[in-house]
């Protein structure tokens, strides 16, 4: 099995606050807590989905990231794409170990996307839950 292609898309959502703190509230009964949250007037937000295809048609698919970290750059998309063509995406750590020396330089994380999805494809090739 090969990997033929590794596509992003990106998509707009909603934002969301996010969690800022924690209030307890008290009652003669019980306690309770209750989340606050503050808002950044941002209406929405980009999220990047990759999807990882092999020749055997099997599809790998992960979030890559949102507002709150790394989103991949065009020149990551392409270097991934370089690497990862052509390979046996059932062989994780030779992929991993190349794309980490290739991109020692660019921030930290970006790669987590790329492994979920050939977790992804490993399970539905071998029809495990991963």
């Amino acid at each position: 099995m090969k990997i033929t292609e590794v596509e992003i898309s990106v998509f707009e959502v909603p934002m969301y606050p996010p969690l800022t703190d924690v209030v307890e509230i008290t009652s003669q009964t019980q306690k309770k807590w209750k989340q606050s949250f503050s808002f950044s007037g941002a209406e929405a937000v980009p999220i990047q989905v990759m999807k990882v295809r092999t020749d055997e048609g099997i599809e790998g698919v992960s979030t890559v990231g949102d507002w709150r970290y790394t989103e991949l750059s065009w020149q990551q998309i392409l270097q991934l794409r370089d690497i990862a063509i052509g390979k046996d995406p059932l062989d994780k750590d030779f992929l991993l170990e190349t794309l980490g020396v290739a991109s020692r330089f660019f921030e930290p994380g970006w790669i987590g996307a790329f492994d979920n999805c050939l977790w992804d494809i490993s399970g539905k090739y071998f029809g495990l839950p991963v």
